[in-house]
């Protein structure tokens, strides 16, 4: 990438007698105010731009960190009410974009001087012969990072520093206190309110951090996982293409090779990093047929979303992961005999719904989706999070709304009323992807691994590559499905007109270029209304607000003669509709 970086300093008033400096703060607008407070909130933490961008010059202004060094000082005060612990500890990690470590550097200060322990991960100046990467300070994947707070005892709350799939100009903030959900709802709102009543911030002079390796215990985790589900050995000696779009992915890389496998990584990093939004296929087609590859696996610039390129009797196949996961559920069912809990966000594939023993439908995001599993498995949740959680038990081509634990373990009871072991396959069709292994003694679940509840594909990877090793051939277990999804460009106040527009509409039959629909929608504890959808007796259609990006999201699952022509429909309707 051909880009300059320039930075801004950030002044900082020095305390001469005392162990930390001020940084004075910008007077905030009302734009700005809702920059760190949106109207639509993100699906998890935060995101901003961070960098002004002329051409191919991108500047980092005063202004725009002092966003973040708001949120990050609101999150370090919040998340220790939260925890009720004066003295907690941190880990701090950041992906590999350029704004990462200046905003690692100051978060760690602005904790330090509220008391925590910094811990930070190994590995800074690591390279691979393979590209010309050199792995900065305290780089992880966020589902490592995320995963970390339940695989070690002494971290308490982990602050991920990464927007995603983003563009460069973009930064982010992702955190977890005590458990691997994603913080959002009630819990970011503090933190937003605390953010915009600051005038100033301390930061140490200095931080002492603990350096752990994080990423070898992750790997540990998963290959010790992974081993109860499919033979990790058919991977020995194969070769895997791995295209990071930003870095290059050293914990995958890692935990591959442990597997026996030899990892050809493409050296060439885009942006945006992120793979969903199309690649040059050719080259890395060339590069699987030279190498014998079965799979090659893109990644995002923190590793949780992925698009797959598959190679079955010498043909080529672009899969999605709403395609191959749902493969993958098939696979591990009808052949293997594996008892599958099927956990998905609203918009995620029903191809292995008939094959599954249970199936929940959540909100969108893994603050739905762990908080499922938690109530399984009696773990403890914050009410707060419960109350704003979505999840609905899909049976009989219906979606019945659950209410409480109770209504959760009653079916878990229901439908494993022995003593059975149990996957729950938690996952979203943006490519995120959770497995958590469960003992079940008559409907009360227990588990000799740590419960993971953010995403965390790299076990996914795992058995999916195993998978083809064994020649299963992913066609056959796709299913006969027409899917498709587009979305519409939309400000924060546009989302929600669109939102309330057909709001309007639930409850009502409506019909739409020759196609009859019943309009409902999804909603919270609260019953505040998630995603509205559209139900034929073949087709579903989900309407939602993006959480991570200016549009509206719309998805359709239903047959492979009409799909194209109702999603077509459905968008120009809701357009219409908002005129």
């Amino acid at each position: 990438m051909n880009y300059t970086f320039k930075f801004e300093s950030i002044p900082e008033v020095v305390n001469k007698n005392k162990g930390y400096n001020t940084i004075e703060l910008d007077e905030l607008d009302d734009s700005e105010r809702e920059i760190i407070d949106p109207l639509v909130p993100p699906t998890s933490g935060l995101r901003m731009v961070i960098f002004d961008v002329q051409n191919k010059s991108y500047t980092l202004t005063r202004k725009q960190t002092f966003y973040f060094l708001r949120v990050i000082k609101g999150i370090s005060v919040i998340a220790k009410e939260e925890l009720g612990m004066d003295t907690p500890n941190v880990l701090i990690v950041t992906d590999d974009r350029p704004s990462a470590d200046l905003l690692l550097d100051l978060s760690s200060r602005i904790f330090a001087y509220e008391g925590y322990t910094i811990y930070h991960q190994t590995g800074e100046g690591e390279t691979d012969p393979r590209s010309t990467y050199i792995r900065g300070f305290s780089k992880m994947a966020t589902p490592y990072a995320a995963a970390s707070v339940a695989l070690y005892d002494d971290i308490d709350v982990v602050l991920m520093i990464t927007a995603s799939h983003n563009s460069l100009k973009w930064n982010g903030l992702k955190f977890y206190i005590q458990r691997p959900i994603p913080i959002s709802g009630t819990v970011m709102k503090k933190v937003s309110a605390y953010a915009l009543s600051l005038d100033h911030i301390k930061v140490t002079k200095t931080y002492i951090p603990k350096m752990i390796d994080a990423d070898d215990v992750n790997n540990k985790y998963i290959l010790n996982l992974v081993s109860k589900i499919v033979d990790l050995g058919v991977l020995k000696g194969k070769n895997i293409v791995l295209w990071p779009f930003l870095g290059a992915s050293p914990e995958l890389v890692q935990v591959l090779e442990s597997c026996g496998a030899k990892v050809i990584l493409i050296d060439n990093n885009l942006n945006p990093p992120d793979p969903t939004q199309g690649f040059e296929e050719e080259p890395v087609k060339q590069m699987m047929e030279k190498n014998n590859a079965k799979i090659a696996i893109m990644l995002d610039a923190d590793r949780d979303r992925i698009v797959f390129l598959i190679r079955i009797g010498g043909k080529f196949y672009n899969f999605e992961p709403n395609q191959l996961y749902t493969a993958m559920h098939n696979i591990l069912s009808k052949e293997m005999g594996k008892n599958i809990v099927n956990v998905k966000t609203i918009p995620s594939d029903p191809g292995c719904d008939a094959s599954s023993k249970v199936n929940f439908v959540c909100g969108v995001g893994y603050k739905h989706l762990g908080i499922l599993q938690y109530l399984a498995a009696d773990a403890e949740v914050p009410q707060s999070q419960v109350d704003l959680s979505v999840i609905y038990h899909f049976i009989n081509n219906k979606y019945v709304k659950l209410h409480s634990q109770k209504e959760i373990k009653k079916i878990i009871k229901k439908a494993f009323p022995g003593n059975e072991e149990v996957i729950f396959a938690i996952w979203e069709e943006s490519g995120g992807h959770t497995f958590n292994l469960f003992h079940n003694n008559g409907g009360k679940l227990s588990s000799e691994f740590p419960i993971v509840g953010d995403k965390y594909p790299v076990p996914a990877i795992l058995v999916l590559c195993a998978l083809l090793e064994l020649d299963y051939d992913f066609n056959k277990y796709i299913g006969d499905i027409g899917r498709g999804r587009t979305t519409i460009s939309a400000t924060d106040l546009q989302k929600i007109q669109y939102i309330d527009n057909l709001t309007s509409l639930i409850g009502k039959n409506i019909t739409i270029d020759e196609f009859s629909y019943s309009v409902n929608s999804f909603s919270d504890m609260h019953d505040k209304i998630d995603v509205v959808y559209l139900q034929s007796e073949t087709s579903v259609l989900f309407v939602r607000p993006s959480g991570t990006g200016p549009n509206i999201r719309i998805y359709i699952f239903g047959p492979q003669d009409t799909f194209e022509q109702e999603l077509s429909a459905v968008v120009q309707f809701v357009k219409q509709k908002s005129n």
